[in-house]
């Protein structure tokens, strides 16, 4: 797979596109990029120029400015390209989080004061995850485990 840095303003939405992103994801993936770079490439018809998969990545380059973003270029008919499209953005909502898990990993990134707009949890949704693994206060979410990242994982998993 070879990625290719494409200018931003030579590559189109595709009209088939059915995802639509609200503001705030908008702002939480322009917050990721800001903070972890491009880490992910967009997906283009080399031929019509039209984005598969990564609509929401392109209009993050673009209100933040980017001259350029990654592509990985392909060569789909366009009933490949929508089914691509549409399984690129269906199969991660097949998948679950380990919410006990997920609770402690946002934990030891809030004592390493990296849970920021840029990892993409809000206030709220914490709170309904403490409750939903049973956290009792707030205090007791704010406690440090007293484990680093590295400590839980034995190498720091976000390197």
């Amino acid at each position: 797979m070879q990625i290719e840095m494409v200018p931003t303003e030579s590559l189109l939405p595709n009209p088939a596109n059915v995802r639509r992103h609200p503001p705030r994801a908008l702002e939480a993936l322009k917050a990721s990029i800001m903070r972890f770079g491009w880490r992910v490439p967009l997906v283009a018809n080399r031929r019509t120029r039209m984005v598969e998969a990564g609509h929401l990545r392109l209009d993050a380059a673009r209100e933040l400015g980017e001259a350029e973003v990654p592509v990985v270029w392909c060569d789909d008919d366009e009933v490949t390209a929508t089914s691509f499209a549409i399984a690129e953005n269906r199969l991660p909502e097949l998948s679950e989080w380990a919410s006990s898990d997920l609770l402690a990993t946002l934990d030891a990134l809030r004592a390493e004061d990296a849970l920021d707009d840029a990892v993409g949890w809000a206030s709220e949704e914490l709170d309904r995850l403490r409750a939903e693994v049973g956290v009792v206060s707030d205090e007791d979410w704010r406690k440090p485990s007293g484990l680093s990242l590295t400590d839980r994982f034995l190498v720091p998993p976000f390197s």
